[in-house]
């Protein structure tokens, strides 16, 4: 099922092809997105381990955002030209607070956005987001900072 999205979405692109992982921007524009609506958000997973000094193969972007049921269209709509997915599955993830996935279409990256169920651990978590400035070209990046 995914594999005839992804074909139909390619098909739709004049001239693609695939072109390198630059995870750096492909994952600001989704936390631009979550900053322009104003939803709290950080990386975290094997990106922000590694950043801190754990290296480890990055196989996708972990992304943590408060989204909502409210705020989920208008995070959407920008992403819409540059990724791939299944509203009806993200609105479901919304709504039950698990996690959903969008597909950076020139580069084939995931991002898997986990909502945070807001339990007390997970309201903990906002205390634990750090700024990282990972390349002059972007705004520092809000990175999950480990537990000591």
């Amino acid at each position: 099922m995914l594999a005839q999205h992804i074909q139909v979405a390619l098909e739709r692109q004049e001239h693609w092809y695939l072109q390198p992982i630059d995870l750096a921007t492909v994952a600001r524009s989704v936390l631009q997105a979550c900053e322009r609506i104003q939803v709290p958000c950080c990386l975290g997973g094997s990106i922000a381990s590694s950043l801190r000094g754990m290296q480890q193969m990055a196989q996708d972007i972990d992304l943590l955002a408060e989204l909502d049921e409210q705020t989920l269209p208008a995070f959407l709509a920008p992403l819409e030209h540059d990724f791939l997915f299944e509203k009806s599955s993200i609105r479901k993830a919304v709504r039950q607070r698990t996690s959903f996935s969008l597909l950076h279409l020139d580069s084939l990256a995931r991002v898997d956005n986990i909502v945070p169920r807001c339990t007390a651990f997970d309201a903990s978590l906002s205390r634990l987001v750090t700024s990282y400035e990972l390349d002059e070209r972007y705004p520092p990046f809000p990175l999950l900072r480990p537990v000591k």
